[in-house]
């Protein structure tokens, strides 16, 4: 046999030695397309940080900045842009007598593709450019989330708080229309919630279909029940009721984020907001049916019936529990359901049968009714048409109590390119060349969910909720300490716990916020008579995207100071690459 002949003949020698040779390619071609996805993700991420960091330079340097300075000063600006990671400053100028800054960053990036071949990571690189010279052209996308609470009626000298806010308003729309800035505004009105507008009835990013966690939260559907409706819309329709257009915010882990809303998700779809309506009586673990007397309600009424049936705790108790199609029964299957439920205990609110032709109820918001709460002023989303936006600021008025978050979060997703708002109101994408995202979030006050202490569920209901329903259970404490023995903040317990989670859930999405790019101005209008306590103004300190970003309006004249400043930054700071 002939040497060559032998290799011939030797099939399987001839496949290990192909693999041997192929696998590393084979390697190399699958953790490549892996390494190019977290690479586009990581670039994403640090041009974000970049142009925030761009943002934070210019905007604080002054004539007698030295190249030196900014150079020193750059290195931390990209790291608390950045909030983690190692990202380094690869160059940064100063330019145009001062106004114009360039930062030109760079992170390593774990690559497992070069490992093989020996090298253990690559990198990206990001370059953005800011200016305060008002020459220089830029894209302004800014949210204007205003607090619409009761407390806005009351006086901040000489006119009433919300009045003064409008003024405020309308004088930074006009100062960067008369700039010459290209911005685009969107107003959200915030309360006890925010109302997203009921021309969004049957948008493709609203809970339609009952799929979300949080849908029936606050209702039983036992299998061998007559009727299961199959959303909250059709119980609006069965009472002869209209959604009034708010919605409530959406469960863990998409509440203080600004993921998209989609049908593959289900929980990241918005419910529209439905206050239940709350139990006849204050449930005891059994059936308690008409005819049944009732001892010691204060209320005079002797036997539970369609005719006397508002005898427990409830603020909000619209319905007749044994209206609709349920039957006076303790073996009726919403009765037993409802006796099971280990809030309501027979209290009457879970059952669903009651709402099924029910008649005479009210869709106005600020009355008895499944709308009751609901912030009865739209939101506007962005828009350049300077009328609508003076149009809407105007047409606000005070009512409600304080829930922070839906406020933010609503601000946030008018300049999201995330949704749900698309066609002439749909936001560039986040490292959009020149564009800069703001968010001017003012409130008079801070978290104040009330609470109902003698009804089961231990609250009025608002966009979260229920205190009963926990939604806020991944936040348990503020990220800062509030002083030993403070009023109305202790906790662990009733209201007070509730605040700090509320705090805790907007510190959350203010910070997810920043991260993605958004820079934050919050507005404490704290006039003496009313004050914002310690623990709020941190709050709002904490949420903004720095301390000088954070400001305190102390009356009517001095809001609209506030405003003109902020107007001021704005009409010349932008990013410009």
């Amino acid at each position: 046999m002939g040497k060559y002949e032998k290799f011939v003949r030797d099939q399987a020698g001839g496949v290990a030695l192909i693999f041997a040779a192929s696998a590393p390619v084979a390697a190399l071609i699958v953790f490549g397309s892996l390494d190019y996805s977290r690479m586009v993700g990581a670039r994403a991420r640090l041009q974000s940080a970049t142009d925030s960091a761009a943002l934070a330079l210019a905007m604080n340097a002054t004539p007698t900045t030295t190249q030196a300075m900014i150079a020193a000063q750059a290195a931390s600006a990209i790291a608390a842009a950045a909030g983690s990671g190692s990202p380094g400053v690869v160059s940064v100028s100063l330019s145009n007598n001062n106004t114009q800054v360039c930062l030109t960053t760079s992170q390593p990036v774990l690559s497992i593709a070069t490992r093989i071949v020996g090298i253990g990571s690559t990198t990206v690189q990001t370059t953005s450019c800011a200016t305060t010279n008002s020459g220089i052209g830029g894209v302004f996308e800014i949210a204007l989330a205003l607090d619409n609470t009761g407390s806005m009626a009351s006086s901040a000298g000489g006119r009433s708080k919300l009045d003064s806010a409008k003024t405020a308003a309308l004088s930074l729309v006009d100062q960067l229309s008369s700039s010459g800035a290209d911005a685009r505004f969107s107003v959200v009105p915030f309360s006890t919630s925010v109302n997203v507008g009921a021309s969004y009835l049957g948008a493709s990013w609203l809970d339609t279909a009952g799929r979300s966690s949080i849908h029936w939260q606050d209702f039983q559907r036992p299998a061998d029940a007559s009727w299961l409706p199959t959303s909250r819309f059709e119980l609006l329709t069965q009472m002869n009721a209209a959604w009034a257009g708010c919605v409530e915010e959406r469960p863990d882990p998409y509440l203080t984020t600004d993921f998209p809303a989609t049908p593959a998700q289900p929980d990241s779809l918005f419910v529209p907001y439905f206050w239940p309506d709350e139990g006849d009586v204050d449930g005891a673990g059994l059936a308690f049916l008409p005819g049944m007397n009732v001892v010691g309600n204060g209320r005079g009424a002797k036997l539970y019936s369609s005719a006397n049936w508002d005898l427990g705790s409830a603020k909000n108790n619209y319905l007749y529990d044994f209206g609709g199609v349920c039957t006076a029964s303790a073996s009726d299957a919403y009765v037993v359901a409802d006796v099971a439920d280990l809030v309501s205990r027979g209290g009457g609110s879970t059952k669903l049968c009651k709402y099924k032709g029910a008649s005479g109820v009210s869709s106005k918001t600020s009355a008895d009714g499944p709308n009751k709460g609901c912030m009865d002023n739209p939101l506007l989303p962005l828009s350049s048409n300077k009328s609508d936006v003076v149009s809407k600021v105007n047409s606000m008025n005070a009512g409600g109590t304080t829930n922070l978050l839906p406020g933010f979060m609503w601000a946030w997703r008018t300049v999201s390119p995330n949704g749900p708002f698309t066609g002439v109101s749909m936001p560039k994408p986040y490292g959009a060349a020149g564009n800069t995202k703001i968010i001017i979030f003012m409130t008079d006050g801070f978290n104040n969910w009330s609470s109902n202490s003698g009804y089961a569920y231990k609250s009025e209901y608002n966009a979260l909720g229920y205190y009963a329903n926990n939604r806020l259970s991944a936040y348990g404490g503020v990220a800062f300490p509030p002083p030993t023995g403070s009023p109305n903040y202790d906790g662990p317990t009733n209201s007070s716990n509730w605040r700090m989670q509320m705090d805790s859930a907007l510190l959350a999405a203010c910070t997810n916020a920043k991260n993605a790019g958004v820079t934050i101005y919050t507005v404490g209008f704290s006039v003496p008579s009313d004050p914002i306590d310690t623990e709020g103004l941190q709050l709002l300190s904490k949420c903004a995207s720095g301390a000088d970003h954070a400001y305190v309006a102390r009356d009517s004249s001095s809001i609209v100071t506030v405003f003109n400043t902020i107007g001021s930054s704005l009409s010349k700071l932008r990013l410009v690459r």
